[in-house]
């Protein structure tokens, strides 16, 4: 009777260890980023606003990623939600910024665009995203890892977004968009043990207009090199797509 039990719960584990590693949220892509910050806020760091149009600061609440997190401590050590606007296009930047000890990975994760935007409202327009590939060339050919790019539709009305999410030395890929599963917590023990807690800043850059259209534009040279030095300069060699 106790040889079954025991073999019952090792053929569990090994069942549990194969949907775990099959999980591809939780499957981060090796980038050794280091985190560079100084001793400025990050509202400070970011451009007061962008050549020829004028920008203005709203609440971290009025994000769509935190509007469903009202009630919930998010700890974050420092944040900014800017926008942009420009002659013909506005471009809002959403970045947050954690100590190490402060939240979990997977709460953080749970308040991904692909999570959050559906939740208020807004349609993931999968068949346009089939047009971003030229988006991702371009990321890279600034120096960008190549980041998560979506296309979200509320109204009759298109929302063009790229986010990243590091955590320690790592960026998190986030490849099917689904919530963190209920094994979740099991899976951060398994890939990272005892020490959950690390360093993580999360940005995300979205526009009225296609990313594509306008990234390559002088008007945003000073934001993509905040961008950059803030942690999402990519490291050839590093990276694995």
């Amino acid at each position: 009777m106790r040889a079954q039990t025991g073999l019952l719960v090792l053929m569990t584990l090994i069942v549990l260890g194969g949907a775990l590693a099959q999980f591809p949220v939780w499957q981060p892509q090796t980038t050794r980023l280091m985190l560079k910050r100084d001793s400025r806020t990050l509202a400070q760091q970011l451009p007061p606003r962008l050549t020829g149009g004028s920008a203005r600061d709203e609440p971290i609440a009025a994000t769509e990623e935190m509007r469903k997190a009202v009630g919930e401590l998010l700890n974050y050590d420092d944040a900014v939600n800017r926008i942009y606007q420009l002659a013909d296009a506005r471009v809002s930047v959403y970045i947050a910024y954690w100590k190490a000890g402060r939240m979990s990975p997977r709460l953080v994760a749970g308040h991904n665009p692909d999570i959050c935007w559906p939740g208020n409202g807004w349609t993931r327009d999968k068949q346009a995203e089939a047009s971003l590939r030229r988006f991702s060339e371009e990321l890279i050919a600034a120096g960008f890892y190549t980041g998560e790019a979506r296309v979200f539709t509320m109204n009759g009305k298109a929302e063009y977004v790229v986010f990243w999410h590091i955590v320690g030395n790592e960026v998190l890929r986030y490849r099917n968009g689904w919530a963190p599963p209920w094994w979740a917590p099991l899976d951060e023990l398994w890939r990272n043990g005892l020490e959950l807690r690390k360093e993580q800043l999360f940005v995300r850059v979205s526009s009225d207009r296609p990313l594509q259209s306008i990234w390559a534009r002088n008007e945003l040279l000073p934001l993509k090199e905040v961008l950059l030095k803030l942690g999402l300069e990519r490291k050839p060699g590093l990276v694995r797509d």
